[in-house]
């Protein structure tokens, strides 16, 4: 039995599919986890005093935990729902799915700094912006 020689194009394959299985970890890894809500424009008014908190949570199996607005408080399944993300030309993109009509869009993920200080942990800031909802958050780190 002889062993068949691994060609240049299936190495060259193998490290394309781990180059971009990686790059998507590395953007979900990026704004998996909790956000505090610094402010909350929804068609440019203001509505982080409508929130029932100041904070979302995007957790690592895709799902994700959402304030609710006053009038949505009966209805406990529009706090959860589902997202993803991917880049495109440098840009994040976060998807969220969910019954809550305010968070239940196609975001863009601007303006995404670490600020890094010695003995302390990073300051991470973003900001969430959709065709009527910006949000600019802050990163929750421990």
């Amino acid at each position: 039995m002889t062993k068949k020689p691994i060609h240049n194009r299936e190495i060259t394959i193998f490290f394309c599919l781990l180059t971009v299985i990686f790059s998507a970890c590395n953007k979900s890894e990026k704004i998996e986890g909790g956000w505090i809500i610094n402010q909350a424009l929804y068609h440019n008014n203001p509505v982080i005093i409508n929130l029932s908190s100041n904070a979302f949570d995007l957790h690592d199996d895709y799902t994700c935990s959402l304030p609710i607005s006053e009038n949505m408080i009966n209805d406990i399944l529009t706090g959860k729902g589902t997202w993803s993300c991917h880049e495109n030309n440098d840009t994040i993109f976060c998807s969220i799915k969910t019954k809550n009509k305010i968070f239940n869009r196609n975001f863009r993920v601007l303006n995404y700094t670490v600020n890094k200080k010695p003995g302390l942990s990073p300051i991470i800031k973003a900001t969430f912006t959709s065709d009527s909802l910006k949000l600019e958050c802050t990163k929750i780190s421990f």
